[in-house]
């Protein structure tokens, strides 16, 4: 006999009601009967409780980086799947369905646009926003740009939410370690540097950050492509363009960086990688 098939009953922490789970490793800790049940229970005991800045910071950071992984995504579904899903073969009662409609009801729902919630409490469409009317400073603005590229820089931080061109992530033998590339353009590259044998190593992870004008706007950062070490010692920060407004500003400000630090620069664009055309029809990604 499996442990699966060992049926206990236990008491739900929250609404008392018995329930009934198997005997396996992940089921046997269970202490509440649904997870309507235990987000209730953790919300009423974490009422007077405060989560600091910084951890708040780092626990998004972490869950964002961790479903932004497809290996990671992959391996969530399968743990959850068919059997291994402590919901399998249940069905609610439905006195247990009544209760969830009533406070789903009084909470809010999902009405036509799902970018905005109508109820009490989740009225945030046009002038209910608390934003509303409002606009960050250049100050506030300046700062988000500055962090978010210290994130990118250090590889804490994948676009996946920024859905323009193909994204994904590319196993580099030269450096045995993973990347995340933005555009096919930058994955062609990376192949590209990973063949070259005059290069030493690449990375994207190389916490550069570079202040340019964006136009009328005001200043903001912006993050290189590649760091790349040769084997005669040169030093090369490349950027890899397709289309950008703001190509001129950025190139200046890479040119001016470099000159400062030592480095060579190097821009790039699609005219300058041959064969690409003939290499993107064979590309097929795999989110």
């Amino acid at each position: 006999m499996y442990l699966k098939d060992i049926i206990i009953e236990k008491k739900c922490l929250n609404c008392g009601n018995l329930f009934k789970t198997n005997s396996t490793k992940q089921n046997i800790k269970r202490k509440f009967c649904c997870s309507f049940c235990k987000t209730s229970f953790i919300g009423k005991n974490n009422k007077n409780k405060k989560v600091s800045i910084k951890t708040k910071k780092n626990m998004s950071i972490s869950q964002y980086n961790r479903w932004s992984n497809l290996e990671e995504r992959k391996k969530q579904s399968n743990r959850f799947k068919g059997e291994n899903n402590p919901f399998y073969g249940k069905v609610l009662s439905k006195e247990h369905i009544e209760k969830r409609t009533k406070t789903g009801i009084n909470r809010g729902s999902w009405k036509g646009d799902k970018n905005h919630m109508t109820g009490n409490g989740y009225k945030v469409k046009g002038e209910n926003n608390p934003f509303y009317g409002k606009e960050h400073s250049e100050k506030s603005k300046l700062k988000m740009s500055k962090t978010k590229c210290e994130l990118l820089s250090s590889g804490k931080l994948n676009l996946i939410q920024n859905f323009r061109g193909k994204k994904g992530w590319y196993y580099s033998n030269k450096n045995n370690e993973k990347f995340y590339y933005d555009s096919l353009l930058e994955k062609y590259r990376m192949e590209i540097l990973d063949k070259d044998i005059t290069i030493l190593n690449w990375t994207k992870r190389h916490k550069i950050k570079i202040l340019y004008k964006k136009g009328n706007i005001g200043n903001r950062y912006y993050v290189p492509d590649f760091l790349i070490k040769y084997k005669n010692g040169n030093i090369v920060l490349e950027e890899i363009k397709g289309y950008d407004t703001y190509y001129k500003q950025k190139k200046n400000a890479l040119i001016k960086y470099c000159k400062k630090n030592k480095l060579i620069y190097r821009w790039i664009d699609q005219k300058d990688l041959g064969g690409y055309k003939e290499w993107k029809k064979d590309q097929k990604i795999i989110w």
